[in-house]
């Protein structure tokens, strides 16, 4: 029923995006500025393109202070952005498609060139997609739908390209100061023009910024500030046109940005939930004890675990407390453990950046031959607290968790494209592209809990908590007590000692892309034309990763339960024989709390020599040796096709109307996900394509009504197959983290933008924008061995696989995560002069809103409802501009991100490792407050 009302909306739908044709068209469009794009690779204007493109003009990105994706996301409906656990890990939606795991679904091209990343050991599009921009864009289009055909690689569900500016016909001096409130400012200057005696052949463009900000919280352990940063950039860019039809354009970027920890708060939970009764009855037993957990307390052990101050159903329990939504700001303070090594906050996050592009543009008789050449270089480093929930100074919280890891990334890119200019009624784009990438990074993450340490140090057990680590359930028995927190034992576990031959930590990530595309366009008449363009895609994507986590591979901290015991070597842990079989296994047993005699086989131990070399060799003929390495290789090549076909009818110069179907594909790879779970294969970790088929009925069209009026609009169907989603699967007795192809969802949409000029108010100016969403799993079920999941969802069929058991879950019928069902965006503009003078006044309000979220597939913990409202007041001339605005002047202080992940914390502190591994924590970033600034800009 649901598929024929959605079906039999179309029309009326239609009916709203296209009035009557024979209305009175606009007969001349000289009340707004043209604004032309390159969304298909040449110079359109934007009204003539037959896809949904959104573009923001320069004048708009220096009144409205856009200075990253944050506020691009903020002037377009369709489009969500996220940060999770860290600056890095970004998550860019649109038209309702996020990539929980994997690849954006979205590309980031800077003139032209694909600049497209994701992270490594976390989910999230890294720091390339959300770095600080510089003074020089010109313009950002936002593509929606998808253009795998003419952008390639990564533009899945759409794409955002930023576009710089070049060098004038004469020469020109801006520079701009930005100030604010919490030490907020940011200094920028630009020239350009050209170059004394090569005036007709040679032009230049240097620009430059420095910023500052002082962060809007402050950290309640420290006492200072979090949120700010501070940076600089510069680029410069040259425009050689040595004849009339050859134009070449080369640019060269540096940037260096420092940024403190995020303001981070932990949601707690306010709302209980049951764990399924079929999954804790025999024989799945599930939520209790392993075999080898280290006799930890299982969750249903705990009863109703929920934090202080919530009411509980004991009887109904056992059960968990999950936030019904992140709520607001209000109450919650920024709780960051400080860097025990130096007393004050941790670092944050460092990057630099060097980007180099070459584009070469040669106009023949019959066409044009275009080359795209780019190159970056990218180092980024991240040290910060990752578990939110410090407890005074020093902490003595008796667990913890540090982010510590550094990148390097490379990409390379070679493009070639062939254009026609017939005097034909056909044309065609014909083009190549090879694109290369490295990540190499460096994981020192770390987890302290409730344990001795090791390399030879006999430490003291670390809490007193009656029946959880004192001993009596402990993995170390022991009389010695001491709750002094984790910090003092952080010396006896880093620096990481090094074994020559043997790098436990290193992941290494690179992509080989080659690619041809073509786009045939045939003007079937004055107005008809129909357009088939097509990528044939060839990938290869090569990662080399260890079999574990840093916090398991080299053994610099003492954690146990799903974690192994790191006793590995002698150079890690000297003076200990490395007869796996006599000593370690001793040893070992020992620490998870078993007999050191006794007949029990670690099946998780890992032992690896200095050389890196295995070892231990099992007596356990169940053990599957092949499971037992360091490091793990695999090379997942892609070779697909992406059509697409568009058809468009201009009944009048001032009507578009089109419908388009394509067919996107993300290349299959493999997981990169870190976490301590047992050994696996590479082929475990590999998963397979997601893909997707999309329909779009869309139309832009001009009209004279009281002034000058602009009306697009587009509907759309997107059929999406193969989800990248992750889940956990029991290997060993242990949990192990993975990426796999569980899920089809359907998307139905509908935009409409509205841009109205009226003629009775000189200088007015209206825009709206309405995006709805309607999305949904149409066929996903998840097997989980977090009881807390099917607790939240009342889903739950035991499934057995080998000797383990899980819940199946069937989240068909369940939202998309990270999708508003509706959002919009409304600008009401004025500028009028100022009496009699040679400048004008301006004020400008922008309003924001977004519905609810749910953050994850299971539809239970969400993202409240919001709206923004930014104001701007200033004076405008030729030559300078100066404004007051107010950011968010309602001051709403709604959370609008975060992520979810297990708790290395509180929970493992009050629940055991086992058991606070089988709940789930929430965390999210507080948004930013009310802001008062002003800008200056002066042109010479």
């Amino acid at each position: 029923m649901l598929m024929i009302k959605k079906v039999l909306c179309a029309p009326t739908i239609a009916a709203l995006i296209l009035p009557a044709l024979n209305a009175v068209p606009v007969s001349a469009i000289a009340a707004l500025e043209e604004i032309v794009v390159t969304t298909r690779k040449r110079e359109e204007n934007l009204q003539e393109v037959p896809i949904a493109v959104q573009a923001i003009t320069a004048e708009q990105i220096e009144r409205q202070g856009i200075k990253s994706l944050t506020e691009v996301a903020k002037l377009s409906p369709s489009v969500q952005f996220d940060t999770s656990f860290g600056p890095q890990d970004t998550r860019i939606t649109i038209r309702g498609l996020s990539n929980t795991r994997g690849r954006s679904n979205v590309a980031f091209l800077v003139d032209g060139i694909d600049v497209t990343t994701e992270n490594v050991i976390s989910a999230g599009s890294g720091l390339l997609a959300n770095r600080r921009l510089l003074n020089d864009v010109e313009r950002i289009e936002i593509v929606k739908g998808p253009q795998s055909a003419l952008y390639g690689r990564a533009a899945f569900s759409g794409a955002i390209s930023y576009v710089t500016k070049e060098p004038g016909e004469k020469l020109e001096t801006k520079v701009g100061l930005d100030l604010a409130e919490n030490g907020f400012y940011q200094l920028d200057a630009a020239v350009g023009g050209p170059l004394p005696g090569f005036e007709d052949v040679l032009g230049l463009r240097l620009n430059a910024v420095y910023w500052s900000d002082d962060g809007y919280y402050t950290n309640s352990v420290s006492g200072n500030g979090v949120g700010g940063g501070d940076g600089f950039g510069v680029a410069l860019t040259g425009v050689y046109t040595p004849a009339d039809s050859i134009k070449i354009k080369a640019r060269v970027e540096y940037s260096d940005d420092k940024l403190k920890p995020t303001p981070m708060v932990r949601i707690n939970g306010d709302t209980q939930v049951n764990y399924p009764k079929q999954a804790m009855a025999p024989p799945a037993n599930m939520g209790t004890s392993a075999a080898f957990s280290g006799n930890s307390l299982g969750v249903v052990d705990h009863g109703v675990f929920c934090p202080e101050g919530v009411i509980t159903d004991e009887s109904a329990g056992p059960g968990f407390c999950l936030p019904g939504s992140y709520g607001s700001a209000s109450g919650k303070a920024v709780t960051l453990s400080e860097n025990p090594f130096t007393g004050g906050d941790y670092d944050g996050t460092t990057m630099d950046l060097l980007r180099t592009t070459l584009m070469v543009n040669w106009e023949l008789g019959a066409g044009v031959i275009t080359s795209h050449t780019g190159f970056t270089d990218s180092n980024s480093a991240q040290h910060y607290d990752q578990d939110y929930q410090a407890q005074g100074r020093p902490d003595e919280l008796l667990a913890h968790m540090e982010t510590k890891n550094n990148q390097n990334t490379t990409q390379f890119s070679q493009e070639f494209q062939l254009q026609s200019d017939w005097d034909a009624p056909i044309q065609l784009t014909l083009g190549g592209l090879f694109w290369h990438e490295e990540r190499d990074l460096i994981d020192n993450n770390s987890i302290v809990a409730c344990l001795p340490v090791t390399k030879g140090v006999n430490g003291e057990i670390l809490t007193d908590i009656e029946g959880v680590c004192d001993g009596n359930l402990a993995p170390i028995p022991t009389n010695t007590y001491s709750v002094v927190g984790w910090q003092p034992y952080a010396s006896q576990t880093t620096p990481r000692p090094s074994v020559p031959g043997f790098d436990g930590v290193q992941w290494n990530a690179e992509t080989d892309h080659q690619s041809i595309y073509g786009m045939l366009e045939w003007s079937l008449s004055e107005a008809f034309k129909f357009t088939l363009e097509g990528r044939y895609v060839d990938e290869e994507f090569t990662l080399r990763r260890p079999n574990q986590s840093s916090c398991t591979a080299l053994g610099f901290t003492a954690t146990y339960g799903s974690f192994v015991i790191p006793l590995q070597s002698e150079a890690l842990n000297p003076g200990l024989d490395v007869n796996c079989e006599a000593i370690h296994t001793a040893i070992a047993k020992v620490a998870y709390g078993l007999d050191p005699n006794g007949p029990e086989i670690l099946a998780d131990l890992l032992c690896i020599s200095p050389s890196g070399g295995v070892i231990c060799q099992r007596e356990d003929s169940n053990y599957d040796q092949t499971l037992d390495w360091a490091f793990i290789q695999g090379t997942e090549e892609s070779k697909f096709f992406t059509p697409k076909i568009t058809l468009d009818w201009m009944p009048s110069d001032d009507t578009l109307v089109y419908f388009s179907w394509a067919k996107a594909q993300k290349p299959a790879g493999f997981n990169q996900l870190g976490g301590g779970g047992s050994p696996s294969t590479i082929e475990d970790e590999r998963f397979d394509s997601e893909k997707m088929d999309a329909y779009e009925f869309g139309a832009k069209t001009n009209w004279e009504l009281a002034g000058f009026l602009q009306v697009n609009g587009a509907i759309f169907y997107q059929d999406y197959t193969d989800k990248q989603v992750s889940t956990q699967e029991l290997v060993n007795d242990r949990l192990r983290p993975k990426v796999l192809n569980a899920s089809a969802a359907e998307v139905w949409g509908l935009e409409l933008e509205l841009v109205w000029q009226p003629e009775m108010i000189d200088g007015l100016f209206l825009s709206a924008a309405y995006t709805h969403l309607d999305t949904e799993y149409v066929d996903f079920f998840d097997d989980t061995a977090l009881l807390y999941r099917p607790a939240s969802t009342g889903s739950c069929e035991v499934v057995q696989k080998g000797d383990a058991y899980f819940c199946r879950m069937d989240l068909s019928g369940n939202n998309l995560e990270r999708t508003p069902d509706n959002s919009f965006v409304g600008i009401v503009s004025v500028q009028r002069p100022f009496m009699d003078n040679a400048f004008d006044w301006f004020f400008e309000v922008n309003t924001t809103y977004q519905d609810e979220r749910f953050v994850d597939a299971d539809n239970f913990v969400k993202w409240d409802d919001f709206w923004l409202v930014d104001l701007r007041l200033g004076l405008a001339s030729e030559k300078w501009n100066i404004m007051l605005y107010v950011e968010n002047a309602l001051d709403d202080n709604t959370l609008k991100s975060g992520g979810s992940g297990p708790d290395f914390g509180r929970q493992v502190q009050e629940l055991g490792f086992t058991a606070g591994l089988g709940v789930q924590n929430f965390f999210g970033p507080l948004p930013d407050p009310r802001v008062l600034g002003a800008r200056l800009t002066m042109r010479f």
